[in-house]
């Protein structure tokens, strides 16, 4: 299995495994916090450890409340408006000899317009720039007697959490509504595990070893006819059939017709026996 696949939490159709990358971001991210919220720690105003990707997850999983300006960065924070100005002015940034200071620094006697290179070859690009970050800056008033503050939005208490960092970073991923119909249900792990590789076609059937030009049975071992694959063996061979009436027989299923099954895949076919209800075969609780 794909190991990202795997590392994806159960309701997004993976296995829940701690991704190490992911997790080491979601630590990283305490120091940023951290110097926000206890800028009397000893290491406050060195570098971090945290990476543009980094800082990215942490903006945008915050909200900053400006106050004097003395926490909250000048160009990579998104103070103005929600919005960083080194995105609303990108050319005014690199064309910045100053990129390093606090909001409270940058604004005083309009310090950040004297940082601006004016000897750089500047275009009509640098100037609507330059216009629209001046424009919103000076909408902007500063209230000296409050400190900036900032609030963890992926939380209920507006703290930073490792686990609240961590889960963000799965934001945006493909729910898998089957899920609920392999881990929520009476079966033993193994069970369970075995039924999310077939439903992935990870089985090693013969079909799959042939293509990695491996030996293998060739047919189907219980109907001696079709080549072996995990749609084969689930849906489509004459003993799975039977077997499958036979179960349907002892257990009064009597809304399921094996016979009348025409999915095209193991996925497709799970996804349709979910959807016949409370009743179907998967989400009963097992034989009495």
């Amino acid at each position: 299995m794909n190991w990202d696949t795997v590392c994806q939490p159960k309701n997004l159709g993976g296995l829940g495994v701690l991704n190490t990358d992911f997790f080491a971001r979601a630590l990283r991210l305490r120091w940023p916090w951290l110097q926000w919220k206890d800028p009397s720690r000893i290491w406050v105003g060195l570098e971090n450890p945290c990476n543009k990707v980094d800082m990215c997850l942490f903006y945008a999983s915050t909200k900053i409340t400006l106050g004097n300006g003395e926490k909250t960065p000048f160009w990579d924070a998104p103070w103005l408006g929600g919005k960083k100005p080194s995105d609303i002015a990108p050319l005014i940034h690199n064309i910045s000899t100053r990129k390093k200071w606090n909001v409270k620094q940058a604004l005083h006697n309009d310090g950040w317009i004297s940082k601006i290179n004016i000897y750089a070859s500047l275009s009509m690009d640098h100037i609507r720039q330059f216009i629209s970050l001046w424009t919103l800056i000076r909408q902007v008033n500063l209230r000296h007697e409050v400190e900036d503050d900032i609030v963890w939005n992926l939380t209920e208490n507006g703290l930073y959490s490792t686990n609240s960092a961590y889960n963000a970073q799965f934001f945006g991923a493909t729910s898998a509504p089957i899920s609920s119909s392999v881990w929520k249900i009476w079966a033993p792990p193994k069970v369970k595990f075995f039924a999310w590789l077939a439903i992935q076609n990870r089985l090693w059937t013969a079909d799959r070893l042939e293509r990695r030009g491996w030996s293998n049975c060739g047919a189907c071992p219980l109907c001696k006819s079709e080549p072996e694959s995990v749609d084969h063996l689930f849906i489509h061979c004459r003993y799975t059939i039977r077997l499958w009436t036979s179960v349907k027989a002892w257990l009064g299923l009597y809304f399921i017709d094996p016979d009348a099954w025409q999915a095209q895949s193991i996925h497709s076919w799970w996804a349709n026996m979910t959807k016949l209800g409370k009743h179907n075969l998967f989400t009963l609780g097992g034989p009495t």
